[in-house]
């Protein structure tokens, strides 16, 4: 039997995110940039994605950021930043830390900059690597021609 309570519970849950919103969801992170990330120039990448959350990537010319959508969070949250000038240089092209670990079958982890490891899903990267996808990313925010 289904209680008023949990029917309310049931309305209140959300659905997850669109693209354009998590590259809108960095503007609340404390180190974002607004004159230097406009949101035009901002590219998105899903790396996880199960019944509960979505993990993206959101690059622009400034930084790359990590952004977290949990069903059982009002609204998704940019969780860590790390600036183009850890990440990409004219001499050296990108040099940012890109390492995959071995978790599930269908999941693995992520873990950029020795940040926190993040899941990623495999599925979603069955065309090129998880590590190649990121690069492309970050390219593509720069506008670099490869």
């Amino acid at each position: 039997m289904i209680k008023l309570r949990d029917f309310v519970e049931l309305e209140r849950e959300r659905s997850f995110a669109s693209p354009k919103d998590i590259k809108t969801s960095i503007e609340k992170f404390a180190g974002f940039q607004h004159r230097e990330e406009p949101l035009a120039d901002r590219e998105v990448l899903l790396i996880f994605e199960s019944s509960k959350q979505r993990t993206w990537l959101v690059a622009t010319k400034g930084a790359l950021y990590c952004v977290i959508d949990r069903l059982s969070e009002p609204e998704p949250r940019a969780r860590w930043r790390i600036g183009m000038e850890r990440i990409f240089s004219n001499k050296d092209g990108i040099f940012l830390s890109i390492q995959t670990e071995e978790y599930s079958d269908s999941a693995g982890h992520l873990v950029i900059d020795k940040k926190r490891p993040r899941l990623y899903s495999r599925r979603l990267f069955t065309d090129f690597p998880v590590e190649q996808r990121i690069k492309s990313l970050l390219l593509k925010a720069l506008d670099v021609k490869i």
